[in-house]
């Protein structure tokens, strides 16, 4: 983080806007989902807003769009999550970027399973999880198992436990230690 704010001055300082607003991006990022700091890391999704709807529509957008939905989900409120998603997912529509696309289906399906819509939600997943396979982004398929998984109801209970060993299965081909971990524990009490 300090050396973060060391390269926002930088940017700041050479008027590089695209470049500072993916940095406040990426920082917010680590704020609230590693260090649990919202507050900081609001700040810093607000600033990067501020920069970025100054500008023409961009993947930065849809991705800060994105950020802040799954922040807001898993620290806050579904109320404030679920707009930004569907703006993330508008936006990566829009620009055909489907990594985002993915992502934005993931979080907005995390979402939709809050208030009970159990087959939306299962539908997100599934629509992430194919793009994540069709286009090689294999963290974000893993993602898309685990949360397919868990989106599932208790009589899929078979298919839940394949979508959990398909998910840490590629999580260790990936070598992606943090889904290894955490998919080998709902496998482990499964």
């Amino acid at each position: 983080i300090k050396y973060w704010n060391d390269a926002l001055l930088l940017w700041k300082q050479l008027d590089e806007k695209g470049k500072a607003a993916r940095l406040h991006r990426k920082m917010a990022n680590v704020l609230w989902e590693k260090m649990g700091d919202t507050e900081k890391a609001t700040k810093h999704h607000e600033e990067a807003l501020k920069i970025l709807e100054a500008e023409p529509e961009s993947v930065e957008l849809a991705s800060l769009y994105e950020d802040m939905a799954r922040m807001y989900f898993r620290t806050e409120s579904m109320a404030k999550a679920r707009p930004w998603a569907e703006k993330a997912l508008e936006l990566a529509k829009k620009l055909n970027e489907l990594e985002i696309i993915a992502n934005s289906y993931l979080t907005l399906g995390s979402i939709i399973v809050n208030s009970g819509d159990w087959k939306k939600a299962i539908e997100c997943h599934e629509r992430a999880l194919k793009i994540a396979l069709d286009n090689g982004y294999m963290e974000t398929a893993v993602r898309a198992y685990n949360n397919l998984a868990s989106a599932l109801p208790y009589e899929e209970n078979a298919r839940c436990q394949e979508c959990f060993e398909k998910g840490f299965e590629l999580a260790r081909k990936a070598g992606v230690i943090f889904w290894v971990s955490w998919i080998g524990t709902w496998l482990a009490v499964w």
